[in-house]
């Protein structure tokens, strides 16, 4: 996993931005089918400054992956058509093993599935959860208006 600063917030209350060691800010997948749940969950992850890509399922996850290569963190759904979460991230480890998985589901966890987030999830819990897999030791966000 490459080094990651934090950039502070300006004056005007813009969020912080999570940026790595080459200046780019930090990548991640959000892989869900419910596109109501996806989309949320990006706009409160891009209104933390992090760049997002987004999966209806996980063989498009696979495919993005494969295609733009991999981000910093997958945020991956269980149950979805075609390929399920847990598949997606077998896949992953296999391919990425450094590249952490966080799965979410509104079922209870599936033994070994860690690291795990019930649905539904707030902001804060999100963005706590994501700055844990990424090693940011002290967020400075600021939840978009």
């Amino acid at each position: 996993m490459e080094e990651v600063a934090m950039i502070s917030s300006t004056a005007d209350h813009q969020p912080t931005v999570c940026i790595l060691a080459n200046d780019t800010a930090c990548s991640i997948l959000v892989v869900d089918d419910d596109t109501m749940v996806r989309e949320a969950t990006a706009w409160m992850l891009e209104g933390a400054g992090f760049l997002v890509h987004e999966a209806s399922d996980g063989v498009a996850a696979l495919e993005h992956l494969v295609k733009s290569g991999p981000p910093d963190l997958v945020i991956t759904d269980i149950n979805m058509p075609r390929m399920d979460g847990l598949t997606l991230t077998e896949h992953v480890r296999q391919r990425w093993p450094s590249m952490p998985v966080l799965i979410v589901t509104g079922r209870p966890q599936p033994p070994g599935t860690r690291p795990y987030m019930l649905k539904p999830f707030g902001w804060d819990e999100l963005i706590g959860a994501v700055s844990r897999l990424l090693h940011i030791d002290e967020p400075d966000f600021r939840r978009p208006d």
